[in-house]
């Protein structure tokens, strides 16, 4: 049975593939720097200025169950980091930090597979997306970029 067809952003964190539904996010956006925060909350890398003003930039390793990168690679250091900003109804705006960007696709989901546990957080997750034989897990954006750190990592298919 075919799933349905969702376009979606596919990024890279700690080596694994997640697809975020499009529908969530209001940009893509290559920094070579993010403003570190004093005394910011745990998983608050810092701020980016955009049109729209300052955006606090969180780490996606933390709502994914992941440990934090290198301090080095993750704030100002690194030459191509990637922050995918999420609008959320009512809300101010949220970017996540990504290792890579691999491209924009058009993902088939599908939502009755439960044959994963990951991100453990099933709020997190849309249903396992797969694109050009590859698969990964369809995120739902808003969700990731509200929520807290210490839920489960994607598995590779």
């Amino acid at each position: 049975m075919q799933g349905r067809v969702v376009r979606s952003l596919l990024c890279q964190v700690a080596g694994d593939e997640y697809a975020i539904d499009l529908t969530s996010i209001n940009a893509v956006v290559a920094f070579l720097q993010i403003v570190p925060m004093r005394d910011a909350p745990v998983g608050v890398l810092g701020v980016v200025t955009l049109r729209s003003g300052t955006v606090p930039v969180r780490d996606m390793r933390g709502p994914l169950g992941l440990p934090p990168g290198d301090a080095h690679a993750t704030i100002a250091w690194h030459l191509h980091q990637y922050v995918v900003v999420i609008s959320r109804p009512d809300r101010q705006p949220v970017a996540l930090r990504v290792d890579r960007v691999i491209e924009l696709a058009s993902v088939v989901v599908d939502e009755a597979s439960g044959s994963s546990d990951y991100p453990r957080d099933s709020s997190l997750r849309r249903g396992r997306a797969t694109w050009r034989g590859r698969s990964c897990i369809l995120l739902d954006g808003e969700a990731v970029a509200s929520a807290v750190p210490g839920v489960g990592r994607c598995a590779r298919a």
